[in-house]
């Protein structure tokens, strides 16, 4: 299991930097920061993050934290409850009124 740690982890220095602006990449590890760095990119990352991101975490850990994530632009929530195929009100910021 190590191995596969270490495999994952290498790919974080992948992810945009102005996307995690306030982060050492190479500090972070994949376990201990998967919703810092999936809500980062479901908010504002790129096609390339995203890649990675299915690459580091299952659909039902993206799905888990894409869920309750407080804030996202009204293009950002159509596009990822697409992916997901969720309901754009299972999302925690539909249900904060975001929207409405």
């Amino acid at each position: 299991m190590g191995k596969v740690n270490d495999k994952k982890n290498k790919l974080l220095p992948m992810l945009r930097k102005e996307t995690f602006w306030n982060c050492d990449l190479k500090k972070m590890n994949y376990i201990d920061d998967k919703e810092i760095i999936i809500k980062r990119i479901i908010q504002s990352g790129t096609e390339s993050d995203e890649i990675i991101m299915w690459k580091l975490y299952s659909y039902e850990t993206i799905k888990d934290v894409a869920v309750n994530i407080d804030f996202l632009n009204r293009d950002r929530l159509i596009y990822i409850s697409f992916v997901l195929d969720l309901e754009e009100k299972v999302f925690k910021c539909y249900k904060n009124n975001q929207f409405h």
